[in-house]
This record gives C-alpha cells, structure tokens and sequence, in this order.
C-alpha cells in the first residue's frame, strides 16, 4: 500500500484538477478547446508544466528511480521515435474518429488563434504538456511501479487508465483515443527506453490537433 501512496498523491495534484473540471463539464461526443488566451496560457506554462516538471523529475533523482536517469540523455534515436509516434497518433486518432461517429454525433469545439506569438505560446505549451505526461505516466509512473514489485503488465495498465482519464473532457473520443495512445506510448517508452521521442511526438501532436481545429474554426469546414 505504502507503493502507491507517492504516485497517487502527485497524481492528485497534478492531474486531479482537470480531473474534477472535466467530470463537472463534461459533454458527450463534444471536445472543448476553451478559448485562446497567450497572458492564461504562458501563465500556465510558467504556473503548471514548468513546476510539474520539476517535481517529477526531482523524483526521478531519487533512489530507486535513479537508475532510469539515462533514459532522460537525448539521443539520435529520438527523431526517429518522435515521427514514428507523432504519425502512428494520427492514424489512432482519424480511425477511432471514424467509428465513433457512427456512434455518437461528434462535435469539436470552436478555437481561434492568431498571431506569430500565440502560436508559439501555444507549441510551447503542447511540448511542455507531452513532457509531463510522459514524464509522470510512462518515465515515473511505470518504473515507479514495477521496481516495487508490481508486474510490469499491472503498471503499464494502470498508466494507461489514468493517462486516459486525465483526457475525460475530450468525451467519449478523447478517452478511447488516450487509452489506445497510452498503450502506444508506453510500449514505444519500454521499447526505446527513452523519454524524448515520446513527448515530442505527444506534444506535436497536440499541436498539429490545435492547428486542425484553428482550420476548422475559420473555415467551417469539418475535419
């Protein structure tokens, strides 16, 4: 029990937030994309990802974690793991949006961004998004498990089921989609035993659904 006191209270205050406000509003078949605001978003960055960073990563310099800390060292390998995720997302993602709108009337909120800065605000903050969800749910979360004895099957189910919960205000789409993600990306992480391919992969993809909403918004055309 005393394994999954740590994990379950960086759980809570990271995660659990966004948790509650998507429970409270949440929409069937609706994905939301509040509306753009660059001061709320780098607030954000600088108030939220910045310090989740650190305090997961402070976790991974801690024994018995420190044994993965190789797995945070950048390596050619990263690109090549970073498209091959970024691409297979994709493919999940039109798929799934495929079936489901068979089985619920699906509908994307409205976004709109403009400018060179906000853009940029915003890449920021995907990336930073993709390494802390990467970071706590696939780098800490599985290894955190496992080294306590878990089997390893147990931590990779148990990561992929609060990687998709935390992904509830995106509807019934979102949280199939981020459980299929999340067995992607935690067997691409197991495989490759690095952190960098995964979260820019994740994060530009989250980037790239940004965009094609953006597209959306001001065409009127439905993707």
């Amino acid at each position: 029990m005393n394994t999954l006191i740590q994990p379950f209270i960086i759980f809570f205050v990271l995660f659990f937030p966004g948790l509650y406000v998507s429970l409270v509003h949440f929409s069937w078949g609706i994905v939301q994309f509040h509306a753009f605001n660059i001061n709320d978003e780098l607030l954000r960055i600088i108030t939220r990802n910045i310090p989740a960073l650190c305090l997961i990563w402070y976790f991974l310099l801690k024994e018995p974690l420190r044994s993965v800390l190789g797995q945070l060292k950048p390596a050619k390998k990263d690109v090549r793991q970073a498209i091959t995720v970024f691409f297979l997302l994709f493919v999940i993602g039109f798929a799934l949006s495929g079936v489901m709108s068979f089985i619920l009337p699906m509908e994307a909120g409205d976004i709109h961004i403009s400018g060179t800065a906000s853009w940029l605000i915003i890449a920021l903050s995907c990336i930073s998004t993709g390494y802390v969800e990467e970071s706590y749910f696939r780098v800490y979360l599985i290894n955190h498990l496992t080294l306590s004895g878990f089997p390893r099957k147990k931590a990779l189910i148990a990561s992929c089921i609060l990687f998709s919960l935390c992904h509830f205000y995106q509807g019934p789409l979102g949280l199939v989609f981020s459980l299929f993600a999340g067995m992607l990306l935690s067997h691409t992480y197991i495989k490759g035993k690095s952190i960098h391919g995964i979260a820019i992969g994740h994060g530009f993809y989250n980037l790239a659904s940004f965009i094609l909403a953006h597209i959306q918004s001001v065409s009127g055309v439905s993707m």
